[in-house]
């Protein structure tokens, strides 16, 4: 029998970023932005979230290549135009010369009414712990040691708590005492399909699951919050994980076609959510996670079908109108009518 991971698109991480196949992030910030995303679309997002989100996951699901791609160390405090200086000269590494570092300093007019001598002496005195730093980080993120700790707490976190552990163990924690193994966790797999409505997603899951006995998979995605995480279900409905629940279960599904995975069953999407202040992680179920079409609740939480989502954006991109659809561009438009008829 196949492993899941010989199914899975085995491509690179940076790969996998790098392909414009649709997405979930991708539908998502579309169903957030609307027509007015569409020119910053394909702009890569980032924030102190994200990256923290990415630095758990990775500790979590893939400590190997914490070492490869993040380095731990704290910066000096710099004001913010020595920071930029030193940050411009991390292209010269060890090979920076006085030229470069004047050639820099007058990019960001420093202190130019100074000898170049002084200009130079004071630039590598007081950046030269930087420059130290990021010749040992090469390529790789620099986080400080707060940032890590906080990281850290997070995982261990998740990694106690009977609810979240069971996600995230070995082979030997999970069965330190049975012969038959009966989980697999699989981490980090993608996939890519072409579904129903013509277009090809791409996806890659957090965890998933196998129940070996029960025949059965389970999918995971982790969420790091600002927010308790008992209060999950708001961020739920602003970042439309929905979306996500949905769709990465339809592109399993059709990647275990005619495979001896087929019959198996996969489970209701969990999301396994932590805050970094409060460390209580709780584990969230998306029931609804192989319905189609629009689904509502409570009267004010409309969530679209993701191929309603996904056909309107490839529209979008292909014919690039000018206003959205439903706006008369060269009529009048009638603001009743599109009171009544607008979501």
């Amino acid at each position: 029998m196949k492993q899941l991971n010989e199914i899975a698109w085995n491509v690179t991480e940076e790969e996998y970023r790098e392909s414009q196949i649709f997405s979930y992030s991708l539908l998502a910030k579309y169903e957030r932005g609307g027509f007015n995303i569409l020119k910053s679309l394909l702009e890569k997002e980032e924030s102190p979230a994200l990256s923290f989100g990415s630095l758990v996951d990775c500790m979590l699901t893939d400590h190997k290549r914490f070492d490869k791609d993040y380095y731990v160390a704290d910066l000096p405090a710099l004001s913010e135009t020595l920071m930029a200086i030193a940050i411009e000269l991390k292209i010269y590494g060890s090979s920076c010369t006085d030229e470069n570092i004047l050639m820099v300093a007058d990019n960001h007019e420093y202190y130019k009414n100074w000898k170049p001598e002084t200009r130079i002496k004071s630039i590598r005195e007081k950046c030269g712990d930087y420059l130290e730093i990021f010749k040992a980080a090469g390529d790789r993120e620099i986080i400080n040691s707060q940032t890590y700790i906080k990281a850290s707490n997070c995982v261990q976190a998740i990694k106690t708590n009977p609810a979240t552990k069971i996600y995230f163990m070995s082979y030997g924690e999970l069965n330190p005492f049975d012969s038959v193994i009966k989980y697999t966790n699989y981490y980090q797999l993608k996939f890519k399909a072409t579904l129903d409505d013509g277009i090809t997603y791409k996806c890659m899951f957090d965890c998933l699951q196998i129940n070996w006995m029960d025949k059965t998979i389970q999918p995971i995605d982790l969420k790091t919050t600002g927010k308790p995480e008992w209060e999950f279900a708001d961020s739920f409905v602003k970042w439309s994980y929905q979306i996500q629940a949905r769709l990465y279960c339809r592109i399993l599904k059709q990647c275990l076609k005619g495979t001896e995975y087929e019959e198996y069953k996969i489970l209701p999407f969990k999301f396994v959510v932590v805050n970094d202040q409060t460390l209580t992680p709780l584990v969230w179920g998306y029931s609804d996670y192989d319905k189609i079409g629009t689904l509502e609740y409570n009267n004010d939480v409309i969530f679209r079908d993701p191929f309603e989502i996904a056909g309107e954006l490839a529209h979008y991109l292909k014919d690039t109108p000018k206003v959205p659809d439903g706006i008369l561009e060269n009529e009048t438009n009638n603001l009743v009518t599109y009171l009544n008829v607008r979501r």
